[in-house]
């Protein structure tokens, strides 16, 4: 269901469910921009 909701209805759910958004939560498994994890990189 939640799959498919915009930034704007996450917001608005959490807003109406008296909910935390953390809008500075950074995805750990991204990285950084010019990293590789090296996990799909063949050798």
């Amino acid at each position: 269901m939640m799959l498919h909701w915009s930034s704007k209805d996450l917001h608005e759910y959490c807003k109406a469910h008296g909910l935390p958004n953390n809008f500075d939560y950074v995805d750990p498994t991204k990285g950084e921009d010019n990293r590789e994890c090296g996990l799909h990189l063949a050798h």
